[in-house]
């Protein structure tokens, strides 16, 4: 009887509940290592893409201040008051209620093709340090009204100082208010993610248009000793470097 019973017990069909609890022990240890790789994958990725991001942005701060330092042009400044100064850039600490140097100037080049925009093709605009973000104001007229709010963006996020330096041709000026541009212009950053970003810039000179009152709107003569336009370099080198 007792043969034939146990026959039957291994002839029988299923599982006993000890082994369905380890097996689902063993499948919630396996979701579980899965959960956390899936979830160590998905912070890698959203790391990289914060990361991408900030070069992005970064990159195209540096690309737009080249624009402008490159196209800066021999034109008196108008302030946002309204008077009008001999001066064709002032930039100095504090500054347009700057947090650190502003810089104020009028840049050429600014595209508008078959005049199709209501706007200038000459561009008055400002670098300020606010809150953290380095700021370009503009104004769509080189004469803006007395009291025209200026357009602001967003150049850069992170930044905890922005200083300014001038190339008279003799030596590095910490303050400019002149009727003559500088000979270079040195712009440092210094940011929360990145450290200090140091670039420098040959101003193009004058040339025979602007010399006899007129202008031109590609930007593209030199300034003999500096350097070619659009080549970083140390100043009187001809060469140049950007340091991070």
């Amino acid at each position: 009887m007792s043969l034939f019973t146990l026959g039957r017990r291994s002839n029988s069909k299923g599982f006993t509940l000890l082994e369905v609890l380890v097996a689902m022990a063993i499948f919630a240890m396996i979701a579980l290592y899965a959960y956390r790789v899936l979830n160590q994958v998905m912070q890698a990725d959203k790391v990289s893409q914060g990361k991408s991001a900030r070069l992005a942005e970064l990159q195209q701060a540096m690309l737009t201040i080249e624009r402008d330092m490159l196209q800066l042009t021999n034109r008196q400044v108008r302030f946002p008051a309204g008077e009008k100064q001999a001066s064709v850039l002032k930039g100095q600490h504090f500054f347009l209620d700057s947090e650190d140097d502003g810089l104020l100037f009028t840049r050429r080049g600014w595209q508008n093709p078959a005049a199709m925009l209501p706007r200038s093709e000459v561009q008055l605009a400002a670098y300020r340090l606010a809150e953290g973000k380095l700021i370009k104001d503009y104004h769509f007229y080189p004469d803006p009204e007395v009291g025209a709010e200026p357009q602001s963006l967003v150049l850069l996020t992170k930044v905890e100082a922005f200083k300014v330096r001038y190339f008279d041709g003799d030596s590095w000026q910490e303050s400019w208010d002149a009727s003559e541009l500088p000979r270079a212009i040195e712009l440092r950053l210094k940011l929360k993610d990145y450290g200090e970003i140091t670039r420098r810039f040959a101003i193009p000179g004058p040339d025979k248009d602007e010399a006899k009152g007129g202008s031109k709107s590609d930007g593209q003569s030199g300034n003999p000793g500096i350097g070619l336009p659009g080549q970083p370099h140390d100043p009187g080198k001809g060469s140049g470097r950007s340091k991070t």
